[in-house]
Protein backbone atom coordinates (compact mmCIF):
# COMPACT_ATOMS: atom_id res chain seq x y z
CA UNK A 1 0.00 0.00 0.00
CA UNK A 2 2.61 2.68 0.97
CA UNK A 3 4.93 1.70 -2.16
CA UNK A 4 1.37 2.41 -4.22
CA UNK A 5 0.67 5.65 -2.28
CA UNK A 6 4.63 6.84 -2.80
CA UNK A 7 4.30 5.95 -7.01
CA UNK A 8 1.13 8.06 -7.10
CA UNK A 9 1.81 10.58 -5.58
CA UNK A 10 4.95 10.66 -8.12
CA UNK A 11 2.70 10.21 -10.90
CA UNK A 12 0.71 13.36 -9.75
CA UNK A 13 4.14 15.70 -9.05
CA UNK A 14 5.02 14.80 -12.98
CA UNK A 15 1.77 15.67 -14.29
CA UNK A 16 1.19 18.67 -12.29
CA UNK A 17 4.61 19.94 -13.51
CA UNK A 18 3.68 19.59 -16.95
CA UNK A 19 0.85 22.09 -15.90
CA UNK A 20 1.55 25.54 -16.85
CA UNK A 21 -0.38 28.71 -16.41
CA UNK A 22 -1.17 31.14 -19.29
CA UNK A 23 1.15 33.86 -18.47
CA UNK A 24 3.95 31.27 -18.10
CA UNK A 25 3.53 29.54 -21.13
CA UNK A 26 5.96 30.20 -24.57
CA UNK A 27 5.61 32.77 -26.76
CA UNK A 28 5.20 30.69 -29.30
CA UNK A 29 1.90 29.04 -27.85
CA UNK A 30 -0.20 31.90 -28.05
CA UNK A 31 -1.92 32.58 -31.36
CA UNK A 32 -1.46 35.42 -33.93
CA UNK A 33 -3.78 38.40 -34.40
CA UNK A 34 -4.18 40.61 -37.43
CA UNK A 35 -5.83 43.65 -38.02
CA UNK A 36 -5.89 46.77 -39.84
CA UNK A 37 -4.54 49.68 -38.40
CA UNK A 38 -6.70 53.06 -38.78
CA UNK A 39 -3.93 54.81 -36.79
CA UNK A 40 -0.89 53.67 -38.33
CA UNK A 41 -1.87 52.24 -41.64
CA UNK A 42 -1.21 48.57 -42.70
CA UNK A 43 -1.35 45.31 -41.36
CA UNK A 44 -0.39 44.69 -37.56
CA UNK A 45 0.29 41.19 -36.84
CA UNK A 46 1.29 40.04 -32.93
CA UNK A 47 0.67 38.00 -30.51
CA UNK A 48 -2.13 39.26 -28.05
CA UNK A 49 -0.01 40.65 -25.73
CA UNK A 50 1.98 42.39 -28.03
CA UNK A 51 4.91 40.53 -28.34
CA UNK A 52 6.47 39.48 -32.02
CA UNK A 53 4.64 42.42 -32.84
CA UNK A 54 5.32 43.48 -36.64
CA UNK A 55 3.29 45.80 -39.21
CA UNK A 56 3.13 45.09 -43.18
CA UNK A 57 1.58 46.81 -46.14
CA UNK A 58 2.03 50.13 -43.89
CA UNK A 59 2.73 52.10 -48.06
CA UNK A 60 -0.09 50.10 -49.51
CA UNK A 61 -2.85 50.29 -47.28
CA UNK A 62 -3.12 53.90 -45.87
CA UNK A 63 -4.57 54.91 -42.38
CA UNK A 64 -7.77 57.05 -41.86
CA UNK A 65 -9.78 54.89 -44.10
CA UNK A 66 -13.32 53.46 -42.12
CA UNK A 67 -12.04 49.99 -42.24
CA UNK A 68 -11.22 46.97 -45.07
CA UNK A 69 -13.55 44.83 -46.76
CA UNK A 70 -12.97 41.95 -49.11
CA UNK A 71 -11.50 38.42 -49.46
CA UNK A 72 -8.95 38.57 -46.62
CA UNK A 73 -6.08 35.51 -46.77
CA UNK A 74 -5.61 33.66 -49.70
CA UNK A 75 -6.03 29.90 -49.55
CA UNK A 76 -2.39 29.45 -49.76
CA UNK A 77 -1.75 31.83 -47.22
CA UNK A 78 0.76 34.16 -49.65
CA UNK A 79 -1.45 36.57 -49.76
CA UNK A 80 -4.12 39.35 -48.53
CA UNK A 81 -6.53 41.01 -50.30
CA UNK A 82 -9.07 43.94 -49.48
CA UNK A 83 -10.49 47.55 -50.40
CA UNK A 84 -10.85 50.57 -48.46
CA UNK A 85 -14.03 51.66 -47.35
CA UNK A 86 -14.83 55.65 -46.18
CA UNK A 87 -17.91 56.22 -44.31
CA UNK A 88 -18.71 59.88 -44.49
CA UNK A 89 -22.55 60.74 -43.27
CA UNK A 90 -24.70 58.78 -46.09
CA UNK A 91 -22.11 58.04 -48.45
CA UNK A 92 -19.64 55.11 -48.34
CA UNK A 93 -16.75 55.66 -50.76
CA UNK A 94 -15.30 51.99 -51.97
CA UNK A 95 -11.27 51.93 -53.17
CA UNK A 96 -9.07 50.41 -55.03
CA UNK A 97 -7.73 46.84 -53.81
CA UNK A 98 -4.82 46.18 -51.97
CA UNK A 99 -2.97 42.49 -52.41
CA UNK A 100 0.04 42.26 -50.62
CA UNK A 101 2.12 39.43 -49.91
CA UNK A 102 3.85 38.43 -46.58
CA UNK A 103 6.16 40.53 -46.88
CA UNK A 104 4.40 43.45 -47.01
CA UNK A 105 4.72 44.01 -50.72
CA UNK A 106 2.09 44.42 -53.76
CA UNK A 107 1.47 41.29 -55.48
CA UNK A 108 -0.06 42.97 -58.04
CA UNK A 109 1.10 46.55 -59.21
CA UNK A 110 -1.42 47.88 -60.92
CA UNK A 111 -4.56 47.85 -59.25
CA UNK A 112 -4.11 51.32 -57.96
CA UNK A 113 -5.54 52.09 -61.41
CA UNK A 114 -8.74 51.12 -60.49
CA UNK A 115 -10.75 53.93 -58.94
CA UNK A 116 -13.51 51.88 -56.86
CA UNK A 117 -13.78 48.09 -55.99
CA UNK A 118 -16.83 46.32 -55.74
CA UNK A 119 -16.00 43.05 -54.60
CA UNK A 120 -13.55 40.73 -54.09
CA UNK A 121 -13.48 36.97 -53.36
CA UNK A 122 -10.97 34.13 -53.17
CA UNK A 123 -11.17 31.13 -55.76
CA UNK A 124 -12.83 28.21 -53.14
CA UNK A 125 -11.16 25.44 -55.09
CA UNK A 126 -7.59 26.12 -53.07
CA UNK A 127 -5.86 28.26 -56.12
CA UNK A 128 -4.88 31.65 -55.34
CA UNK A 129 -7.38 32.86 -58.14
CA UNK A 130 -8.56 36.72 -57.16
CA UNK A 131 -12.21 37.58 -58.43
CA UNK A 132 -11.87 41.35 -58.93
CA UNK A 133 -15.19 43.41 -59.79
CA UNK A 134 -14.78 46.96 -60.14
CA UNK A 135 -14.06 50.42 -62.03
CA UNK A 136 -12.01 52.97 -63.56
CA UNK A 137 -15.04 55.39 -63.20
CA UNK A 138 -14.43 57.08 -59.69
CA UNK A 139 -18.44 58.01 -59.41
CA UNK A 140 -18.91 56.20 -56.05
CA UNK A 141 -23.06 56.49 -56.99
CA UNK A 142 -23.23 54.59 -60.53
CA UNK A 143 -21.66 51.02 -62.04
CA UNK A 144 -21.06 51.74 -65.29
CA UNK A 145 -18.01 50.59 -66.89
CA UNK A 146 -17.88 47.85 -63.67
CA UNK A 147 -15.54 44.83 -65.09
CA UNK A 148 -15.14 40.92 -63.49
CA UNK A 149 -11.65 40.08 -63.55
CA UNK A 150 -10.14 36.28 -62.80
CA UNK A 151 -6.48 36.89 -61.98
CA UNK A 152 -3.92 34.00 -61.06
CA UNK A 153 -2.63 36.28 -58.52
CA UNK A 154 0.94 33.66 -58.59
CA UNK A 155 1.56 34.70 -62.30
CA UNK A 156 0.04 37.81 -61.98
CA UNK A 157 -1.94 37.07 -64.59
CA UNK A 158 -5.86 37.88 -66.16
CA UNK A 159 -7.58 34.59 -66.76
CA UNK A 160 -10.56 36.12 -68.04
CA UNK A 161 -12.08 39.37 -67.79
CA UNK A 162 -16.15 40.66 -68.73
CA UNK A 163 -17.53 44.14 -69.06
CA UNK A 164 -20.78 45.50 -67.83
CA UNK A 165 -22.13 48.74 -68.35
CA UNK A 166 -24.78 49.01 -66.02
CA UNK A 167 -26.02 51.89 -63.71
CA UNK A 168 -26.76 49.66 -60.33
CA UNK A 169 -25.20 46.23 -59.97
CA UNK A 170 -27.31 45.46 -57.14
CA UNK A 171 -29.98 45.30 -59.29
CA UNK A 172 -28.88 44.50 -62.16
CA UNK A 173 -26.78 41.27 -61.24
CA UNK A 174 -27.03 37.81 -59.59
CA UNK A 175 -24.53 36.34 -57.27
CA UNK A 176 -21.41 35.07 -58.45
CA UNK A 177 -21.30 31.08 -58.13
CA UNK A 178 -18.15 29.08 -58.46
CA UNK A 179 -17.90 25.96 -60.51
CA UNK A 180 -15.04 24.90 -59.49
CA UNK A 181 -15.09 21.03 -61.43
CA UNK A 182 -15.99 23.30 -64.71
CA UNK A 183 -13.07 25.73 -63.73
CA UNK A 184 -15.79 28.57 -64.46
CA UNK A 185 -17.93 31.19 -62.40
CA UNK A 186 -21.45 32.23 -63.60
CA UNK A 187 -24.02 34.35 -62.78
CA UNK A 188 -27.31 36.51 -64.45
CA UNK A 189 -27.70 39.63 -65.56
CA UNK A 190 -30.98 41.96 -65.92
CA UNK A 191 -29.04 45.12 -67.89
CA UNK A 192 -30.15 48.74 -66.90
CA UNK A 193 -28.94 50.52 -70.12
CA UNK A 194 -29.49 48.53 -72.83
CA UNK A 195 -31.84 45.60 -73.96
CA UNK A 196 -34.01 46.42 -71.05
CA UNK A 197 -36.04 43.51 -70.24
CA UNK A 198 -33.71 41.25 -71.23
CA UNK A 199 -31.82 38.72 -69.13
CA UNK A 200 -28.64 37.01 -70.09
CA UNK A 201 -26.60 34.00 -68.36
CA UNK A 202 -22.89 34.33 -67.91
CA UNK A 203 -19.83 32.07 -68.04
CA UNK A 204 -16.09 32.82 -67.59
CA UNK A 205 -14.04 30.10 -67.52
CA UNK A 206 -10.33 29.48 -66.30
CA UNK A 207 -9.04 29.54 -69.62
CA UNK A 208 -9.79 32.77 -70.49
CA UNK A 209 -13.10 31.84 -72.70
CA UNK A 210 -16.60 34.10 -71.81
CA UNK A 211 -20.03 33.13 -72.72
CA UNK A 212 -23.18 35.11 -72.61
CA UNK A 213 -26.71 33.68 -73.79
CA UNK A 214 -30.06 34.66 -73.32
CA UNK A 215 -31.91 33.28 -70.45
CA UNK A 216 -35.62 33.25 -68.95
CA UNK A 217 -36.58 36.53 -66.04
CA UNK A 218 -37.37 33.13 -63.57
CA UNK A 219 -33.47 32.43 -63.33
CA UNK A 220 -32.25 35.64 -62.04
CA UNK A 221 -32.61 36.85 -58.56
CA UNK A 222 -31.02 40.21 -58.45
CA UNK A 223 -27.73 41.12 -55.53
CA UNK A 224 -30.11 43.31 -53.89
CA UNK A 225 -32.75 39.97 -52.86
CA UNK A 226 -30.06 37.88 -52.89
CA UNK A 227 -27.98 39.69 -49.82
CA UNK A 228 -31.28 42.11 -48.08
CA UNK A 229 -29.35 44.98 -47.47
CA UNK A 230 -29.88 45.09 -43.79
CA UNK A 231 -27.03 45.53 -41.05
CA UNK A 232 -26.29 43.18 -38.65
CA UNK A 233 -28.21 43.98 -35.52
CA UNK A 234 -24.94 43.99 -32.68
CA UNK A 235 -27.32 45.64 -29.78
CA UNK A 236 -28.05 42.30 -28.34
CA UNK A 237 -27.87 41.08 -25.10
CA UNK A 238 -23.88 40.49 -25.85
CA UNK A 239 -23.74 36.77 -25.75
CA UNK A 240 -21.53 34.58 -27.56
CA UNK A 241 -20.23 30.80 -27.21
CA UNK A 242 -16.68 29.78 -27.70
CA UNK A 243 -15.58 27.11 -30.63
CA UNK A 244 -16.07 24.18 -28.20
CA UNK A 245 -18.75 25.32 -26.08
CA UNK A 246 -16.47 26.17 -22.68
CA UNK A 247 -17.42 29.55 -22.07
CA UNK A 248 -19.93 31.93 -22.56
CA UNK A 249 -20.75 35.42 -22.41
CA UNK A 250 -23.71 37.93 -21.60
CA UNK A 251 -23.89 41.49 -21.33
CA UNK A 252 -21.72 44.07 -23.01
CA UNK A 253 -20.79 46.76 -20.21
CA UNK A 254 -19.53 44.68 -18.39
CA UNK A 255 -19.89 41.59 -20.27
CA UNK A 256 -19.86 38.51 -17.71
CA UNK A 257 -18.08 35.28 -19.12
CA UNK A 258 -18.78 32.04 -17.49
CA UNK A 259 -16.95 28.70 -17.51
CA UNK A 260 -19.46 26.43 -18.43
CA UNK A 261 -17.44 23.36 -16.90
CA UNK A 262 -17.35 24.65 -13.30
CA UNK A 263 -20.72 28.17 -13.42
CA UNK A 264 -17.60 30.40 -12.18
CA UNK A 265 -17.99 33.79 -13.78
CA UNK A 266 -15.65 36.71 -14.07
CA UNK A 267 -16.49 40.42 -15.51
CA UNK A 268 -14.34 41.15 -18.61
CA UNK A 269 -12.33 44.41 -18.82
CA UNK A 270 -14.29 47.37 -20.40
CA UNK A 271 -13.32 49.63 -23.22
CA UNK A 272 -12.68 53.14 -22.52
CA UNK A 273 -14.97 54.18 -25.49
CA UNK A 274 -18.82 53.84 -24.90
CA UNK A 275 -20.36 50.78 -26.09
CA UNK A 276 -24.20 49.21 -26.91
CA UNK A 277 -22.77 46.91 -29.06
CA UNK A 278 -20.52 43.88 -28.94
CA UNK A 279 -18.87 40.88 -31.02
CA UNK A 280 -16.74 38.56 -30.19
CA UNK A 281 -13.57 36.67 -32.54
CA UNK A 282 -12.94 33.92 -30.38
CA UNK A 283 -9.41 32.09 -31.12
CA UNK A 284 -9.56 27.83 -31.49
CA UNK A 285 -7.76 27.28 -28.21
CA UNK A 286 -10.46 29.70 -26.46
CA UNK A 287 -8.29 31.36 -24.67
CA UNK A 288 -8.30 35.09 -26.34
CA UNK A 289 -11.43 37.32 -28.13
CA UNK A 290 -10.92 39.76 -30.33
CA UNK A 291 -13.64 42.42 -29.15
CA UNK A 292 -15.65 44.43 -31.38
CA UNK A 293 -17.19 47.53 -28.93
CA UNK A 294 -19.50 50.50 -30.28
CA UNK A 295 -21.48 52.61 -29.04
CA UNK A 296 -25.28 53.34 -30.81
CA UNK A 297 -26.11 55.70 -33.34
CA UNK A 298 -29.13 57.97 -33.97
CA UNK A 299 -31.50 56.20 -36.29
CA UNK A 300 -30.83 52.75 -34.80
CA UNK A 301 -27.50 50.69 -35.35
CA UNK A 302 -23.89 50.61 -34.10
CA UNK A 303 -21.37 52.92 -34.75
CA UNK A 304 -17.56 52.09 -35.35
CA UNK A 305 -16.50 49.13 -33.97
CA UNK A 306 -13.81 49.70 -31.15
CA UNK A 307 -11.12 46.41 -31.45
CA UNK A 308 -9.78 45.49 -28.14
CA UNK A 309 -8.29 41.63 -27.12
CA UNK A 310 -8.58 40.09 -23.89
CA UNK A 311 -8.18 36.55 -22.83
CA UNK A 312 -10.29 33.93 -20.52
CA UNK A 313 -9.51 35.25 -17.60
CA UNK A 314 -10.04 38.69 -18.16
CA UNK A 315 -6.87 39.45 -17.18
CA UNK A 316 -5.24 40.54 -20.47
CA UNK A 317 -6.89 43.98 -22.04
CA UNK A 318 -5.10 45.95 -25.04
CA UNK A 319 -7.21 48.67 -27.21
CA UNK A 320 -5.80 47.94 -31.15
CA UNK A 321 -8.25 50.83 -33.33
CA UNK A 322 -11.52 50.43 -34.59
CA UNK A 323 -12.92 49.59 -37.81
CA UNK A 324 -16.59 48.89 -39.30
CA UNK A 325 -18.65 46.04 -38.31
CA UNK A 326 -19.31 43.07 -40.05
CA UNK A 327 -16.11 43.44 -42.24
CA UNK A 328 -13.59 40.33 -41.49
CA UNK A 329 -10.43 41.24 -42.85
CA UNK A 330 -10.36 44.39 -40.60
CA UNK A 331 -9.01 42.12 -37.50
CA UNK A 332 -8.93 37.91 -37.38
CA UNK A 333 -6.75 35.10 -36.39
CA UNK A 334 -4.32 34.46 -38.37
CA UNK A 335 -4.72 31.22 -40.42
CA UNK A 336 -2.81 28.45 -39.19
CA UNK A 337 -1.48 27.84 -42.97
CA UNK A 338 0.82 31.34 -42.77
CA UNK A 339 4.34 30.95 -42.81
CA UNK A 340 5.51 33.39 -40.05
CA UNK A 341 9.18 33.17 -40.68
CA UNK A 342 7.86 34.45 -43.98
CA UNK A 343 6.88 37.56 -42.36
CA UNK A 344 9.12 40.63 -41.64
CA UNK A 345 10.92 39.57 -38.44
CA UNK A 346 8.85 40.68 -35.18
CA UNK A 347 9.77 42.56 -32.34
CA UNK A 348 9.22 42.12 -28.67
CA UNK A 349 7.32 45.56 -28.22
CA UNK A 350 3.90 46.16 -29.80
CA UNK A 351 3.66 48.61 -32.79
CA UNK A 352 0.85 50.65 -31.08
CA UNK A 353 2.65 51.85 -27.86
CA UNK A 354 -0.02 50.43 -24.32
CA UNK A 355 -1.09 52.35 -21.80
CA UNK A 356 0.65 51.98 -18.82
CA UNK A 357 -2.60 52.20 -16.89
CA UNK A 358 -6.63 53.16 -17.41
CA UNK A 359 -8.63 54.54 -15.45
CA UNK A 360 -12.24 54.31 -16.11
CA UNK A 361 -15.38 56.99 -15.33
CA UNK A 362 -17.59 55.54 -13.36
CA UNK A 363 -21.40 54.71 -13.97
CA UNK A 364 -23.00 53.12 -16.53
CA UNK A 365 -21.97 54.54 -19.93
CA UNK A 366 -23.94 53.81 -23.15
CA UNK A 367 -23.81 56.26 -25.28
CA UNK A 368 -20.64 58.01 -26.70
CA UNK A 369 -20.90 62.16 -26.03
CA UNK A 370 -17.33 63.62 -27.02
CA UNK A 371 -16.85 66.32 -24.34
CA UNK A 372 -14.13 67.94 -25.16
CA UNK A 373 -11.74 70.67 -22.38
CA UNK A 374 -12.41 74.02 -21.92
CA UNK A 375 -11.71 75.39 -25.53
CA UNK A 376 -8.08 76.77 -25.01
CA UNK A 377 -6.39 76.60 -28.73
CA UNK A 378 -7.93 76.71 -32.50
CA UNK A 379 -5.19 75.27 -34.71
CA UNK A 380 -4.82 77.37 -37.70
CA UNK A 381 -4.09 75.94 -41.14
CA UNK A 382 -2.14 77.82 -43.54
CA UNK A 383 -1.12 77.67 -47.46
CA UNK A 384 2.35 76.38 -46.95
CA UNK A 385 0.71 72.95 -45.82
CA UNK A 386 2.45 74.09 -42.10
CA UNK A 387 0.18 75.19 -38.57
CA UNK A 388 -0.10 77.30 -35.95
CA UNK A 389 -1.92 76.49 -33.22
CA UNK A 390 -3.69 80.03 -31.70
CA UNK A 391 -4.35 80.94 -28.03
CA UNK A 392 -8.02 82.01 -27.72
CA UNK A 393 -7.48 83.81 -25.02
CA UNK A 394 -4.10 86.00 -26.39
CA UNK A 395 -4.69 85.52 -29.99
CA UNK A 396 -1.43 84.87 -30.21
CA UNK A 397 0.73 81.81 -31.87
CA UNK A 398 1.54 79.33 -28.83
CA UNK A 399 2.87 76.62 -31.23
CA UNK A 400 4.22 76.29 -34.58
CA UNK A 401 3.93 72.72 -36.18
CA UNK A 402 5.28 71.58 -39.64
CA UNK A 403 3.07 68.99 -40.97
CA UNK A 404 3.79 67.23 -44.16
CA UNK A 405 -0.59 67.82 -44.78
CA UNK A 406 -2.40 70.14 -42.31
CA UNK A 407 -4.25 67.55 -40.33
CA UNK A 408 -7.74 66.77 -40.04
CA UNK A 409 -8.28 69.51 -43.15
CA UNK A 410 -9.62 68.24 -46.95
CA UNK A 411 -7.84 69.10 -49.91
CA UNK A 412 -10.63 70.21 -51.07
CA UNK A 413 -11.40 73.04 -48.23
CA UNK A 414 -12.22 76.44 -49.47
CA UNK A 415 -10.71 78.36 -47.15
CA UNK A 416 -7.06 76.78 -46.26
CA UNK A 417 -6.76 78.98 -42.91
CA UNK A 418 -9.91 76.76 -41.09
CA UNK A 419 -9.69 76.75 -37.76
CA UNK A 420 -10.37 73.75 -35.66
CA UNK A 421 -10.08 73.20 -31.80
CA UNK A 422 -8.12 71.34 -30.49
CA UNK A 423 -6.36 69.92 -27.29
CA UNK A 424 -3.14 70.60 -26.23
CA UNK A 425 -0.51 69.22 -24.02
CA UNK A 426 2.96 70.50 -23.74
CA UNK A 427 6.29 68.76 -21.98
CA UNK A 428 8.66 71.04 -22.42
CA UNK A 429 11.28 69.06 -20.14
CA UNK A 430 11.35 66.20 -23.48
CA UNK A 431 10.55 68.81 -26.43
CA UNK A 432 6.99 66.76 -26.21
CA UNK A 433 3.74 68.15 -27.67
CA UNK A 434 0.22 66.35 -27.16
CA UNK A 435 -2.56 67.35 -29.91
CA UNK A 436 -5.62 66.31 -30.39
CA UNK A 437 -8.30 67.23 -33.20
CA UNK A 438 -11.93 65.32 -32.45
CA UNK A 439 -12.26 64.83 -36.16
CA UNK A 440 -8.93 62.44 -36.53
CA UNK A 441 -7.89 59.16 -35.30
CA UNK A 442 -5.39 59.41 -31.98
CA UNK A 443 -3.84 61.64 -30.13
CA UNK A 444 -0.54 63.20 -32.86
CA UNK A 445 3.00 63.25 -30.69
CA UNK A 446 5.76 65.89 -31.56
CA UNK A 447 8.67 66.79 -31.17
CA UNK A 448 10.44 70.25 -31.16
CA UNK A 449 12.84 70.97 -34.28
CA UNK A 450 13.98 74.51 -34.31
CA UNK A 451 10.96 76.62 -33.20
CA UNK A 452 8.79 74.02 -35.16
CA UNK A 453 6.74 70.60 -33.94
CA UNK A 454 7.31 68.19 -35.90
CA UNK A 455 4.91 65.13 -36.08
CA UNK A 456 6.17 61.75 -34.95
CA UNK A 457 4.04 59.12 -34.17
CA UNK A 458 0.04 58.89 -32.76
CA UNK A 459 -1.43 57.13 -29.66
CA UNK A 460 -4.36 55.16 -29.66
CA UNK A 461 -6.34 57.25 -27.91
CA UNK A 462 -8.75 60.26 -27.78
CA UNK A 463 -7.74 63.27 -25.87
CA UNK A 464 -10.87 65.34 -24.65
CA UNK A 465 -8.43 66.41 -21.95
CA UNK A 466 -4.67 66.10 -22.21
CA UNK A 467 -2.25 66.90 -19.58
CA UNK A 468 1.70 65.62 -18.53
CA UNK A 469 1.51 64.58 -15.34
CA UNK A 470 4.36 63.59 -12.27
CA UNK A 471 7.11 66.03 -13.59
CA UNK A 472 6.44 65.25 -17.11
CA UNK A 473 6.61 61.25 -16.67
CA UNK A 474 3.61 60.30 -17.45
CA UNK A 475 0.67 61.66 -20.56
CA UNK A 476 -3.05 61.31 -19.07
CA UNK A 477 -5.84 61.02 -21.99
CA UNK A 478 -9.37 61.39 -21.47
CA UNK A 479 -11.37 58.84 -23.67
CA UNK A 480 -15.44 58.54 -23.65
CA UNK A 481 -15.25 56.22 -20.47
CA UNK A 482 -11.80 56.13 -19.11
CA UNK A 483 -8.11 57.82 -18.89
CA UNK A 484 -5.00 56.24 -20.77
CA UNK A 485 -1.98 56.74 -18.70
CA UNK A 486 1.34 56.81 -21.31
CA UNK A 487 5.12 56.48 -19.90
CA UNK A 488 6.90 59.91 -21.21
CA UNK A 489 9.95 57.25 -21.33
CA UNK A 490 8.44 54.88 -23.39
CA UNK A 491 6.84 57.61 -25.50
CA UNK A 492 10.54 59.00 -26.31
CA UNK A 493 11.71 55.25 -26.79
CA UNK A 494 8.89 55.01 -29.71
CA UNK A 495 9.47 58.48 -31.17
CA UNK A 496 12.94 57.71 -31.17
CA UNK A 497 12.34 54.58 -33.12
CA UNK A 498 10.19 56.38 -35.33
CA UNK A 499 13.03 58.55 -36.93
CA UNK A 500 14.46 58.49 -40.31
CA UNK A 501 17.03 55.89 -40.39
Amino acid sequence: MMLRLILLTIALTVALSNIQPLDAQDQTAQPYLYYYSMLLGGLIIEHPDGTDSRQIAANIIPPNMSGLAGAGWSPSGKYFAAYGKEIAGYISKRRSPFVVDLQGQPAVNWFHTLAKTTSLQWSPSGDDILLVMGSYDPNQGTDFGTFVWLIDIESKQVLAEYGINVGMIAYAMSKITWDIPNRQIEFYLKPDTYNIGSYYHVTMNFDGTTHSEPTSAENFTSLADSYPNVEADYRDDGSSISPNGTFTTLGDYPAILTDTRTGNTLQLPKHTWSTGCREYRWSSDEQFMITLDGSLIAGGGCGVAVMGITDSRGQLWREIGSCLWGFEPCAGWLPENINIDALPAGSPKPVLLDPVKIDYISGDITFGVSRMEPLLFWLVCNKDATANIISIETGEIAYRLDFASCPGMSSRSPRPDKSLAVTVAEDPIHHLLATFIEREEGILISQLEGDQYKPVFRLNSQGFTLEFMNNYADLRARNFAGWKTYSVNEILDYAQSFQPK
